[in-house]
This record gives C-alpha cells, structure tokens and sequence, in this order.
C-alpha cells in the first residue's frame, strides 16, 4: 500500500499504523511549494521520517501556482488534482493495490457541512467513503484526538502547517469557529455528522435504484446514432417530483438545475447546450446527444484519370467518429444494379468538377434535390425529412466546386444522377461506427487491382 504522506499529525499516525502492520510499502510527499521554507522543512522531515522506518519515499515537486492559474482552478483545486493524480500514476506504475490517505471522523464532518453550504444536493450529504477505487482511508473511524492520543503515547513528532489556522479558507473557518459553535449545542456534534452521513448513504442507494427503475419507463431506444438518450415528456411529468428527477437525470450530461426545469417546460424544437451535450424537444420526447465533435472539412484526393484507374477501384474512406464513409470509383460495366437505400448512393463521376470535400452543412447550402425541380435550401431539405436540431448538427454533405453532390444519408444533387451516357461512377456508403462518439477523424486511400 502506498501511503500519502504530508507530515502531519494525520498522515504520520497513518504511516506508523500501517508500517506496524507491515502495510506501509511506500510513501509519497508531495512539495507544491506554497508555504516557502516550511514546505522544504516537511519535505525533509517526512526524508527523515521514512529513512528512520525504513520505508521507501517518492517525492513531486509542483509549481502548484503557475499550474493554478494556467488552467483556471483555485491553488486548493490544482493541489488536490496534482496530488491524486500523481498518486494514481505511481499506484499504477509500480503496482500499489491502494493509496491510503488519513482522512479521519473531524475531515467527515467538515465534508459534510462543506458540502450542505455549498448545496451539493444528498450525495454530497453522505461525506467521504472508506474507499473508491485505488484509494482507501483507513482513519475514517478516529476522531483527531485519538490519532493525537496515538502519536503523543509514542513520543512521535510532527509538523504543523501554519495555513490550517488561517480562517480564510472555508474548511478552516469551519473547523475552528463554526463546528466549536455546534458542539456547544451537541457536544457529539462530530459523531452525529458521520452517523448522518452513514445513514444518508444507504438512502442514497435507494434513492439511485428509484430514479433507475423510473428511467427504464421513462426512456425510448433512440432511433437514430445521435441520440443518447430520449425521455418521454407526458409521463415524466406525472412522476411525483418530475423537476427533480429530470435534473437527476440531465446532471449526468452537465446540465445545471435551471436547465432541467427550463427542459421541462420548452416548447417543440427548443435546444440548449451544455459544455458537451445538446437537448431538443422533439414532440412529446426530450431528446439528449452528444455534441458533434469537432470535424474540419475533409479534402478527398483529385479523382484520378480513366488511364490511371481503368482496371482498377479506387477506394476512400473518411470517418467523423460516428460513422465511415466510403468512396468507391469504378466503371459503370461494374455497377449492377443502382442502389436504393439511403446509407448508399451512385454519382456520375464524370459530372464531378474538381476535389470533393466532407463537411458539415453550412446555413446558405442550397441545391437541386434529385426528383426535385428547382433549388431547395438544404436546412429545408432536412426539415421536411424531420431532422431535428441535434440531427441537423451532425449532419455531413459531400461537395465538389460546384456545391452538394449528397446529403450523407438523403438526396443526391440531380446534376450528378447516373444516366444511359454515365461512363464511370462513384459509389458513397456509410455505415456506423463501432466506438461512436470518438472524435478522431481519419482516411485512407488504396487501389484494389
């Protein structure tokens, strides 16, 4: 077990305990240089601390501020992600079955009244777990004083950060003004707030099965590859508490609350967005997907001349993470029959002009439809084919210099329809991806003798 190692009073009872276990495998210290010489002073005290226990150290340097203000989070965030992450990668690299990290009952309860200020809703109620994959927190059960008790009847040192009683930081404040004003109410104030916290867990579970077991009769099997996910909007709303089951349900996709109550009352084709999913009303279903991924148009090669290809195919294929698309040229002798299905199309090559691109569609596409007469806006197009803002999102054109030759999926251009004078085609399929939602586009090119 690799033991996360601060020098405190916590992390140092934890070392002893778990090395008369013969648990303690390895420490890991962390020096995010905040504190000027005293983060120096702990990183040698935990050096000396672990030589004296013959115990092995790892220890990380961080430029904890520059790293701060590099990606936006507070010092405190940045720390605790640098902490974990580092700690998950030496668990990994040299096999740790854990990180144990001294988390104890006074932690718990600051947790949990941290999280009841902020309004993290019943899950942040439940405070810490003993453990989550790859961590565990084996003083979940000793208040401070015990671990205090422990160190002092072994004559073991340690060090005190200096910023734990500075009031500034929110935990601080609790920890030295509010919960000294609880326990003059309830003087097992600590206690109570992890039985609490126990309790709320279990109610938690039930609470998670209830919402399951509403959504199995609540969701639709999407019908197309967007959709992740489709609600049926009458029967939520008949559910007792359908704002908060919705914003259950939405908060999975990073939708806020005034979201979700917003989606249960828009009208037909409405859309909003979070920072990674789209949701639409489409009749009487709320429909979630995935933002399209990023998808610059995609250039194919110049189509090669007859004297080049003339006993051969030249295949092409191109993929926006959700489906592939596959450009196949041959002669009109080897097309036998001329495709119907609309994952499927045959184009005139030789009325092709110049590359032909892959992109999505743009708000001013205009062409004429196959067995259509004259020009038609392509978002029309799509609305008469019932896409919905989602669909519209991800839909993909192929174009040539002259504009759409297919609507992926839809309508050919007329101007590229196979006729009796059509000497080589182009054949266009799609099919669906087997891990949709990847956002790397690729290609490749070959002939086939």
């Amino acid at each position: 077990m690799l033991i996360a190692l601060s020098g405190g009073a916590d992390s140092v009872a934890l070392l002893l305990m778990m090395h008369e276990r013969g648990e303690a495998e390895a420490a890991a210290h962390c020096n995010f240089h905040l504190r000027g010489e005293e983060s120096n002073r702990d990183e040698q005290f935990v050096r000396d601390l672990c030589q004296k226990l013959g115990v092995r150290l790892f220890v990380k340097h961080f430029n904890t501020e520059e790293e701060a203000q590099r990606t936006g989070e507070s010092i405190e965030m940045a720390a605790r992600r640098l902490r974990y992450d580092w700690f998950e990668a030496l668990r990994k690299a040299h096999g740790f079955s854990n990180v144990a990290v001294a988390h104890h009952r006074d932690d718990n309860a600051e947790t949990i009244l941290l999280n009841l200020v902020r309004g993290t809703g019943l899950r942040g109620l439940t405070g810490m777990e003993s453990e989550r994959p790859g961590v565990v927190r084996p003083l979940l059960n000793l208040s401070r004083r015990d671990i205090l008790n422990y160190l002092q009847a072994r004559h073991q040192p340690f060090v005190t950060d200096s910023t734990n009683a500075d009031t500034h930081f929110r935990r601080n404040k609790l920890r030295h003004e509010v919960l000294p004003l609880l326990a003059e109410m309830n003087p097992n104030v600590v206690r109570t707030l992890n039985d609490m916290g126990e309790r709320l867990r279990g109610v938690e579970r039930i609470y998670r099965y209830g919402v399951n077991c509403l959504l199995k009769q609540l969701t639709v099997s999407p019908d197309n590859h967007a959709d992740v996910l489709r609600l049926k909007l009458p029967e939520l709303k008949q559910t007792p508490a359908p704002d908060t089951l919705l914003f259950e349900v939405l908060s999975g996709y990073g939708f806020t609350p005034a979201q979700a109550e917003q989606a249960l009352h828009m009208g037909v084709g409405a859309f909003m967005e979070s920072a990674a999913y789209c949701l639409t009303r489409q009749a009487n279903l709320l429909c979630v997907a995935a933002k399209p991924q990023p998808f610059e148009p995609l250039t194919l090669p110049a189509l090669p001349t007859e004297a080049v290809w003339k006993h051969s195919r030249l295949l092409f294929r191109c993929s926006d993470g959700r489906q592939c698309i596959t450009f196949t040229l041959m002669p009109r002798s080897c097309l036998t029959a001329i495709p119907r299905s609309r994952s499927t199309v045959a184009l005139d090559a030789d009325s092709l002009c110049g590359n032909l691109v892959v992109r999505r569609p743009l708000n001013a596409d205009r062409f004429q439809p196959f067995g259509m007469r004259g020009t038609k806006l392509l978002s029309d197009l799509l609305t008469d084919r019932h896409y919905s803002r989602i669909d519209k999102l991800h839909a993909l054109v192929v174009t040539d210099d002259e504009g759409i030759v297919w609507v992926v999926n839809e309508r050919p251009a007329a101007r590229c329809a196979i006729t009796d004078s059509t000497r080589h085609v182009l054949l266009v399929s799609t099919e669906a991806e087997d891990a949709p939602g990847s956002s790397k586009c690729s290609s490749d090119c070959s002939s086939e003798l």
